[in-house]
């Protein structure tokens, strides 16, 4: 139970996941449930993140990744045929299904490819996401088109009752006439520019952390991620209706188990780790410690806080969640301040 694999998981005849990973987070017991890393890269299914069962059969899914064609999930979720096709991404901040049905959920989900396969050829309508969210009476999607001849807007709803709504409204791209002229460029046909079409799909998660100093340490997190140990600050996913900063207070207290306070923007730091297929952009802070609240639990998937010097962390690099660790200490040792008046939420 503490940790394993699995060549095949099945349901009836369909294939769920191939070469399934598991370990267990010990110190998700003292939350109330049992948390697992999980992964696999193998298809129909990719999938990396955290997963916990809870009292009463409550599952949570936390920074929790899957992909795979849509026709093969489609099957796993138990779905007849479909004549639709694409490749499905799903990046999830947090999910929490009660009675098998999702109360809460933050999280994007992307439809690459997305094509109509009844006719002798695939007609193909474009590329599509959805931004998932927590409403007031469940779950809203909201989804739009990122490229492709069909435009699509509008929302799907979830309500905590086990009811949905779908809202969405669909226009073809109309087709510019043939022989059009434009007189400002001496008659010949201007051409929009053209994106990479990587930059269309580009949007990067927003995380605030906290760089804490005591006598010489910095706090820093054990946490595992994807069945290995790495250190980090505490920080974490920016979540709706909080501000930056009590965000960065938040995440802090979940990981350590520490009130702080911010006293100064530290930075604004980007990095694109190879092969996620997203980025992160990390609001910093400079924070003071004010009290260690040692009831709590620590959040799922870390495995302890520490205070370390900048030379132990430095010692440590290769078990660093980001070249961000090291670099906030290093800006903090070297002097690095903005007043916190440089954030204004409008």
């Amino acid at each position: 139970l503490l940790s394993g694999a699995a060549t095949q998981i099945s349901r009836g005849r369909q294939v769920v996941a191939r070469d399934l990973r598991w370990r267990f987070a010990p110190a998700s017991l003292l939350l109330g449930r049992a948390s697992y890393a999980i992964a696999t890269d193998s298809p129909p299914l990719l999938l990396d993140g955290v997963a916990g069962i809870g009292l009463g059969g409550t599952v949570r899914l936390k920074d929790t990744r899957a992909s795979g064609d849509l026709r093969s999930l489609a099957g796993i979720a138990g779905l007849p045929f479909i004549p639709v096709n694409g490749q499905v991404g799903l990046d999830l901040v947090s999910l929490k299904l009660v009675d098998q049905w999702p109360r809460s959920a933050q999280g994007r989900l992307q439809v690459i490819g997305l094509s109509w396969a009844l006719g002798r050829e695939p007609v193909v309508l474009g590329d599509f996401e959805a931004q998932i969210e927590d409403a007031e009476d469940g779950i809203v999607a909201n989804v739009g088109t990122l490229k492709g001849a069909v435009e699509v807007r509008g929302s799907a709803r979830l309500s905590n009752e086990g009811g949905y709504d779908v809202d969405l409204q669909l226009r073809g791209h109309r087709r510019r006439r043939a022989g059009r002229r434009c007189p400002d460029t001496g008659g010949r046909r201007r051409s929009a520019p053209q994106l990479p079409a990587s930059w269309m799909n580009w949007s990067p998660h927003v995380v605030v952390a906290c760089v804490v100093e005591r006598d010489g340490r910095f706090l820093i997190v054990e946490e595992r991620i994807a069945g290995e140990m790495r250190l980090n600050q505490p920080a974490g996913h920016w979540e709706q209706g909080e501000t930056l900063i009590e965000g960065a207070r938040r995440e802090t207290l979940e990981e350590t188990r520490w009130e702080v306070e911010p006293t100064h923007v530290l930075g604004l730091y980007h990095v694109d780790p190879p092969g996620l297929g997203y980025g992160f952009l990390r609001i910093a802070f400079a924070a003071d410690a004010r009290c260690e609240r040692s009831e709590l639990a620590l959040d799922d998937g870390i495995a302890r806080a520490l205070w370390l010097t900048r030379d132990e962390i430095a010692a440590s690099h290769e078990r660093h969640r980001s070249p961000m660790v090291l670099r906030c200490v290093d800006d903090y040792l070297a002097g690095v301040r903005y007043p916190l008046n440089l954030i204004a939420h409008l």
